[in-house]
């Protein structure tokens, strides 16, 4: 086999002809080809040197587009530019496979290394999309959440959250009013509940419910790299965009949810929807991630529909009005100054 651009003539391997053609060129990982062709309704040259299975700022309908008329010999030349300058370079662990690329288009026809999703790519678009969920700050926002049920009047109650990076939380309960006073402290996994009326905080679990459909480490904890080990399960195309659909399994039977199914768009990282699922693979309630708004300095998901999937009409509704980034101390989440700190 020769070399990228080179061709076997009389057993011997010379650089490809130079031969002009009408075509559009994309450079894009050899597993996405399915969706491109089927989108834009081209022959679509893929081309996949080591570093483009992390490249994820592409655009889902025009990943890198060369001008119409290409010469052969010259596009090899600039898929190789462009590989090296827009794509990151791969993790030594990265699968990769011989397989045989064929464009009769413009005549290609190569054997060239093909990355593979595998983990290294799923955990990066997992750490992506959890920049836009949670970032890794110091910052206070506050949530309301509005639980429905089918025939009962709504319940509303107002929280404010104090984050430091993903392991650190404060949450603050500031209606209704009678609940005044409260308040949750979670650092890593652990979790303590503050009453006005109890002397010492109790022990509590992410997975115990707050209100309606949210569970404590709903709000609390939201780490999903930290908490799952991801795999890309597929790539489908929703309402003419791509998104990669990851299965996140628990690494821990101390966080949330013992399996997670999170769609997240390819072009930007944000999460579309998830699933939510039980130790004994019940679904226990999907969540949909709407109303993107700018927030802390990037567009980020300001309200989340939680479902219950046995309860028709049943759901839970958080709408984040803010996120103010500012260094918090490290005091403010200790139980020593968490009575001073909800007063």
């Amino acid at each position: 086999m020769c070399d990228l651009g080179r061709e076997k003539r009389d057993g011997v391997c010379s650089e490809t002809r130079g031969t002009r053609h009408e075509a559009r060129v994309f450079v894009a990982p050899r597993w996405r080809s399915v969706w491109l062709e089927r989108a834009l309704g081209v022959s679509v040259v893929v081309v996949c040197l080591s570093g483009c299975m992390s490249s994820r700022d592409w655009d889902a309908a025009a990943v890198v587009e060369m001008p119409a008329v290409v010469d052969v010999s010259d596009t090899v030349k600039i898929l190789a530019a462009t590989e090296s300058a827009e794509a990151p370079a791969v993790a030594a662990s990265a699968e990769v496979a011989e397989v045989p690329t064929v464009d009769e288009s413009i005549g290609v026809t190569e054997q060239l290394p093909t990355v593979i999703p595998s983990a290294v790519e799923a955990a990066a678009i997992l750490a992506r999309a959890d920049e836009v969920r949670n970032p890794q700050l110091d910052y206070v926002t506050t949530v309301i959440i509005t639980s429905i049920q089918p025939g009962r009047d709504p319940r509303v109650a107002e929280y404010e959250v104090f984050v430091k990076g993903r392991d650190l939380t404060v949450i603050k309960t500031i209606k209704p009013e009678h609940e005044r006073g409260r308040g949750m402290l979670m650092n890593e996994l652990d979790m303590w509940a503050f009453l006005p009326t109890v002397s010492k905080p109790l022990r509590i679990s992410l997975r115990e419910r707050l209100i309606g459909e949210v569970a404590n480490g709903d709000l609390a904890r939201t780490n999903f790299s930290g908490d799952y080990v991801p795999e890309i399960v597929a790539t489908e195309l929703l309402d003419g965009r791509a998104y990669d659909k990851l299965d996140l399994k628990a690494r821990s039977m101390e966080v949330t949810y013992a399996r997670v199914m999170l769609w997240v768009d390819a072009a930007n990282a944000h999460p579309l929807k998830a699933e939510f699922y039980a130790p004994s693979g019940r679904l226990l309630k999907s969540c949909r991630y709407e109303r993107y708004q700018e927030l802390a300095g990037r567009l980020r998901p300001t309200r989340l529909v939680m479902i219950d999937p046995l309860r028709q009409g049943q759901e839970s509704v958080l709408e984040y009005s803010y996120m103010e980034v500012k260094e918090l101390p490290e005091k403010y989440f200790t139980k020593q100054y968490m009575r001073k700190l909800l007063e």
